[in-house]
């Protein structure tokens, strides 16, 4: 009865400082964050030829030209788009297609 009557006025507690201080983003919150971003980010690849590529712009260049020579840059037919769509039951919209492939030239 005693530890229900604590839990209560604690709770009560949170809510009161909830609303005084908002939902703010604390310290704890933002070094969780950015800890999950520093584990994330890639640091460097393997580039085609086995060589070490690190550095952000080097390694994005890299990913870049690596799935351009996979799936190529140039606008699929609307036929085989037509098979892949049986197959394939999630697939994006025309709308996100033709913001996809803007960054092709």
């Amino acid at each position: 009865m005693a530890l229900q009557a604590e839990e209560d006025f604690l709770k009560q507690k949170s809510r009161i400082q909830w609303l005084h201080t908002g939902d703010q983003n604390s310290s704890y919150f933002f070094k969780a964050i950015n800890g999950r971003q520093n584990r994330n980010k890639i640091l460097s690849i393997m580039g085609e030829d086995g060589s070490l590529i690190e550095g952000d712009v080097p390694v994005k260049n890299e990913v870049i030209r690596h799935f351009q020579k996979i799936i190529g840059c140039s606008v699929p037919s609307l036929n085989r788009v037509g098979k892949l769509q049986t197959i394939i039951h999630n697939h994006i919209s025309n709308y996100q297609a033709n913001l996809m492939s803007k960054g092709c030239h």
